[in-house]
């Protein structure tokens, strides 16, 4: 496990709700739409991609915590969604990441606090999808500059310190005002 990862569970750990926040092993199988992992999620969920009878996937929410960046100096951490099958419990992510091969440096963290808080604010974000994150020189730093609906990178990335990784900290920038 990266450290980021443990680091990662034990920083979630100290305000989630819920203490279930753990790595799981996630079956990749790249068949939906780039950068629409909630989209994806909900289409492919009650398909039955593995094969097994499945008619209704769990949704999953959690991370995607790459391997650290040695040149930078920094991991990225990227709020994620994705399902498990409900016949055979297996995490299955449908959302095409980067190339197969670069796919497989990613950490899965189930987080399902991220679901239940957008769930029961629905209403109040523009976004299931929550902040992204940056750890570097041992501080949490939020990531600005990706629309939660489409994925899409705006080029104007920028970085904000955070001393909580509280949920609604990671959801506050999706608050309609």
């Amino acid at each position: 496990m990266y450290r980021a990862t443990r680091e990662l569970i034990a920083e979630r750990l100290k305000t989630s709700k819920f203490k279930n926040i753990s790595v799981v092993s996630v079956k990749y199988m790249p068949i939906g739409i780039p950068n629409q992992c909630h989209q994806n999620t909900f289409e492919y969920r009650s398909k039955d991609v593995l094969g097994t009878g499945c008619q209704r996937g769990m949704p999953v929410s959690g991370w995607l915590v790459g391997e650290y960046n040695k040149q930078k100096q920094e991991t990225e951490i990227i709020q994620h969604w994705w399902f498990m099958d409900s016949v055979t419990e297996q995490h299955v992510d449908t959302t095409p990441i980067g190339t197969e091969e670069g796919h497989k440096q990613y950490e899965y963290v189930v987080d399902l606090e991220l679901s239940i808080w957008g769930n029961d604010n629905y209403d109040k974000i523009d976004s299931n999808v929550g902040s992204s994150l940056l750890r570097k020189d041992n501080k949490w730093f939020l990531v600005k500059g990706i629309d939660g609906d489409t994925g899409k990178l705006d080029t104007r990335l920028s970085y904000e310190e955070t001393e909580s990784l509280e949920v609604s900290v990671l959801f506050k920038d999706n608050l309609y005002t």
